[in-house]
């Protein structure tokens, strides 16, 4: 129980830090000491087990009924499937899936914020794939599947987080096996909100910053930047996140299409209602 037994593998923009804060909140699951992500088993593999487990060393079996991590980047990794399974066993996976085309635009907007790019659409989803990738849901889940029974996989519905908070969180701690607690107010959890950065040279040198002290596990130095204001002015400040136009929606749209209709014989398609425009 020193590590995980839950993996919520995301994709990236699709509620994970919401779903992160109201694990916080409740006080009996453990989750990665300082941070949310340790991106261990894609970024920092190379910091081997004897890292990843101090991540998780503040273990109390007297307060927690399960060890997780919360970790979106995870989803649309090529290497993440066999490094879980191998050093974790058959954990319990939950994806949580939105809207594909949307969800591919926000993770642009993002990279846009964190220095990534500033290419436009079609170019920096060349350069990044995870843009396209992240979305192909069908694709993603079927490489999970090469590693990790069907049993162990649940798939949970953004668009149900913002119409139904309980309803979405009781479905993932039925796929985590702990009971379900009733979220608290929203307005106490975090959201990644979309912004663009007014340097991408100073964002990309702050990532890269943040990254290394991560790696060394001086989480408490990024969380004391965070709440001094330093992410809102490195992050921030810049132009308005933009409006895709309608070439882009339907570049998105012809590019995601095979895979949604993939998906829609997989999941039920009532509680993903936007599956339907698609087929």
């Amino acid at each position: 129980m020193t590590l995980p037994r839950t993996i919520v593998i995301g994709p990236m923009k699709c509620g994970t830090t919401w779903l992160n804060g109201y694990l916080l909140e409740r006080g009996d699951v453990c989750l990665p000491s300082g941070v949310k992500e340790t991106f261990y088993f894609d970024r920092n593999y190379d910091l081997g087990p004897r890292w990843y487990r101090a991540c998780f060393a503040h273990y109390d079996a007297a307060r927690h009924r399960t060890v997780a991590e919360v970790a979106p980047s995870y989803f649309h990794s090529d290497d993440a499937p066999q490094r879980i399974r191998r050093e974790l066993g058959p954990v319990a996976l939950v994806v949580i899936v939105r809207d594909p085309v949307r969800r591919a635009w926000s993770h642009y907007c993002h990279m846009l914020r964190y220095g990534y790019t500033r290419l436009p659409l079609r170019q920096a989803a060349e350069r990044f794939t995870a843009i396209l990738d992240a979305s192909r849901y069908s694709e993603r889940i079927a490489t999970w599947a090469e590693h990790f029974d069907a049993e162990s996989i649940s798939i949970c519905s953004f668009e149900k987080l913002h119409d139904d908070e309980a309803g979405f969180c009781r479905d993932v701690c039925r796929a985590m096996r702990i009971d379900f607690a009733e979220p608290a107010d929203d307005a106490r959890r975090e959201r990644n909100t979309a912004s663009t950065s007014a340097s991408v040279h100073v964002a990309g040198a702050s990532r890269v910053a943040a990254h290394a002290l991560r790696r060394r596990r001086l989480h408490f130095v990024v969380n004391l930047a965070k709440r001094v204001g330093v992410k809102r002015l490195v992050y921030g400040g810049g132009a308005p996140p933009p409006s895709p136009s309608a070439e882009d929606l339907a570049w998105l749209k012809d590019s995601l299409r095979p895979d949604i209709r993939a998906l829609g014989r997989l999941v039920n398609v009532r509680e993903h209602r936007w599956i339907e425009e698609y087929l």
